[in-house]
């Protein structure tokens, strides 16, 4: 709901989800129903990616964005 492509893929063995979404407006709407679920979201511009700590802070050093604690 609410995303326009989602997927998973391994980074350094660790699997990641990556949704993107037309809009911020969906992506946020995406958050406030998937934050009740748990999880580390690195949100950035039409895109969330979920996963460990210590991989989305490896991709974050790459692509930016911040994460959904912070």
């Amino acid at each position: 709901m609410f995303t326009t492509e989602g997927g998973s893929c391994k980074l350094d063995g660790e699997t990641l989800y990556v949704y993107y979404f037309a809009d911020n407006d969906a992506r946020d709407n995406y958050l406030d129903i998937g934050g009740d679920f748990g999880g580390l979201y690195l949100i950035g511009d039409g895109y969330v990616i979920e996963g460990k700590r210590a991989t989305l802070d490896a991709l974050q050093d790459d692509i930016g964005g911040a994460f959904s604690d912070e």
